[in-house]
């Protein structure tokens, strides 16, 4: 086998395929007692999401994507991540994924409390209301309607 591309190195073989998925959603036969004609609703639905995949046989590597699309824009942009750096190990994904759920734990626990604070505020604002005698939001509301 030669390399044709100019770059000096080794040349790696890989089988590349791409699948489309998707659904169509069409209304079928179906039984019914004689003499009725059944009520089919006919909802017709087209989704469809493409995968594009490459694997080097002799080592394993591989490379996939789920595109929206099976056009040249799409395989283009599968070559050129296929061309690009290695994909990552799966420890490093991992260690990723520990660091990302940790980074989410924080910040759900951050929203959590801000939303606590504003259900504090809203109670206060309501009881400082009542003690004023002031008309509340929903007399108000009920005003508007």
């Amino acid at each position: 086998m030669h390399n044709r591309s100019g770059k000096s190195g080794k040349v790696r073989l890989m089988f590349q395929d791409e699948a489309g998925f998707g659904r169509i959603n069409k209304p079928k036969y179906c039984w019914c007692r004689k003499g009725i004609r059944p009520s089919v609703p006919c909802h017709h639905i087209r989704e469809y999401r493409y995968a594009y995949g490459a694997v080097e046989p002799l080592t394993g590597e591989s490379c996939f994507l789920v595109m929206p699309y099976c056009n040249t824009v799409c395989m283009n942009l599968f070559l050129n991540q296929l061309d690009g750096a290695k994909l990552p190990r799966m420890d490093a994904l991992k260690k990723e994924r520990r660091e990302l759920a940790e980074r989410k734990k924080k910040l759900y626990a951050q929203y959590r409390a801000a939303q606590q604070e504003m259900r504090e505020a809203v109670a206060v604002k309501a009881n400082v209301d009542h003690l004023l005698d002031l008309p509340g939001g929903r007399e108000n509301k009920a005003q508007e309607r």
